[in-house]
């Protein structure tokens, strides 16, 4: 499915990664994104067990579901975005749009539905979140020995 979307939308895959992730191996890459799953699988298991909206955080959701769909060359659209928040819709959206509005997230049309779009990570932004998986989600020795800029 990769190779289906290297310049999707004009965009090439390499274009939507940051210089650190477009250097990992195929098998770091995908460490990555499952380490960036179970931790969002975690999270929505820790709201099951509590029974209780103390732990909404919509914007860190959709943030971390964009990078590990990132590292998985992968376009979220914005309703897909909305169901990796695990909040109402319109709540959901509310928060796409702030986050759009700061710059935090880039907005693209597909460019064969004008009526859809998707979202990708600001790169400085997306720099950040990589190392905060790299600190707190990869093992230590685990972490590739690069350096994050952004």
């Amino acid at each position: 499915q990769a190779d289906e979307f290297s310049s999707w939308a004009g965009f090439p895959v390499a274009q939507l990664t940051t210089a650190a992730q477009a250097s990992l191996p195929p098998v770091e890459k995908a460490e990555y994104a499952s380490r960036i799953r179970k931790y969002l699988a975690g999270r929505r298991a820790r709201e099951d067990i509590l029974r209780g909206e103390w732990f909404g955080d919509p914007a860190w959701d959709i943030l971390l579901d964009l990078l590990a769909s990132s590292y998985e060359s992968r376009h979220v659209w914005i309703g897909s975005a909305c169901i990796a928040a695990a909040v109402p819709q319109t709540t959901a959206l509310r928060w796409v749009n702030r986050l759009v509005d700061a710059g935090a997230l880039l907005r693209r049309s597909d460019p064969c539905d004008g009526r859809r779009n998707y979202l990708m990570l600001e790169p400085a932004l997306a720099a950040r979140l990589e190392l905060w998986v790299t600190c707190h989600l990869m093992p230590p020795n685990s972490a590739p020995r690069r350096a994050f800029t952004g």
